[in-house]
């Protein structure tokens, strides 16, 4: 079973870390649990909390020395925002990765945006690895629902990260039903969508819990 990295900043606090690695756990246990119970063999994935990690008495000009390095290499100057594409290119090029694959999370404080310079609360390359930020968040003045909402968004992006929705299942790259995984563009309508599956008691519907679950199998015994 694949592993799952997880690294934030240091300018991440206390709470919204508890929040990004609580909410990774819950969310793989809810995958988890959509596993037959008898005769499965399977190993739960391992999380590791990370953090922002650097490499001990290594030289400090090394290429993938310390979570910074990556963030220094994805950086646009220009608008302070970070490259989520650069990013994540780095993150599956590591040399951990072709060495022992797994899935990489990371949660960041700076804007973000994408490869056409778009501002974006997160991206990921499904299946694989994801990022988010906080940084919109922070502008609530409601620090309860800013961990409401980042908790959503974490969920949505460890669906992500797992390759769901299964687009040959559905059809579509995007779950209709009232879920974590419906996309949102805007802080808007993550706090819309948040309230909504919070007035439902939901968190993912129950094709993408199933889904989950087939992804998490996947990764242990490959496709076929």
């Amino acid at each position: 079973m694949r592993s799952i990295s997880l690294t934030w900043t240091n300018e991440i606090d206390d709470d919204e870390a508890i929040v990004f690695v609580s909410t990774v756990q819950k969310a793989i246990q809810i995958a988890w649990e959509q596993l037959p119970r008898k005769g499965n063999l399977v190993p739960p994935p391992e999380i590791k909390p990370f953090g922002n990690w650097i490499l001990e008495n290594a030289d400090p000009e090394m290429d993938y020395v310390s979570f910074q390095w990556y963030l220094d290499s994805a950086i646009d100057r220009e608008t302070g925002s970070l490259r989520t594409d650069r990013f994540l290119e780095l993150v599956l090029r590591e040399p951990w990765q072709q060495r022992a694959p797994h899935y990489d999370l990371s949660l960041v404080h700076m804007p973000l945006q994408d490869g056409q310079g778009r501002s974006i609360s997160g991206l990921a390359v499904r299946g694989r690895a994801a990022i988010l930020s906080v940084h919109r968040l922070r502008s609530l003045q409601d620090n309860w629902l800013a961990l409401i909402v980042l908790r959503r968004l974490t969920m949505h992006y460890v669906g992500q990260m797992l390759a769901v929705p299964i687009p040959d299942v559905r059809g579509t790259m995007d779950c209709q039903a009232v879920c974590v995984m419906r996309p949102a563009d805007t802080l808007a309508g993550l706090i819309a969508y948040s309230e909504q599956e919070i007035n439902a008691g939901t968190s993912y519907c129950e094709q993408c819990r199933l889904e989950m679950g087939q992804r998490l199998v996947g990764s242990h015994f490959g496709n076929n």
